[in-house]
């Protein structure tokens, strides 16, 4: 165990300070944190969106591409050759 941390000899002598201001302190504290969580967007945020629909752009297309490549091929399609009917022996015409 570490012997630097104390130890709570009495926990009821511990007071908490946020429970002594009340409702104004929490309300002043809510107000000075608020800001800095939801600051205004600067032009970066702007940037790097375009960067990211940029690049997920580029990938469908090379995907696309890619996809589209494959299919086509570079010599001629090599075609089956027609198939001939097996011989039918026909029977013999009865009068």
């Amino acid at each position: 165990m570490n012997s630097q941390l104390g130890t709570r000899r009495n926990p009821e002598a511990l007071e908490d300070p946020r429970d002594q201001g009340g409702a104004e302190v929490i309300d002043l504290a809510t107000r000075a944190v608020l800001p800095q969580v939801a600051g205004v967007k600067r032009r970066s945020d702007g940037l790097g969106l375009a960067a990211g629909v940029a690049l997920v752009a580029l990938l469908g297309g090379v995907t696309l591409w890619s996809m589209n490549a494959a299919r086509e091929t570079a010599g001629p399609v090599p075609t089956a050759a027609p198939a001939v009917p097996a011989p039918v022996a026909v029977a013999p015409a009865v009068p």
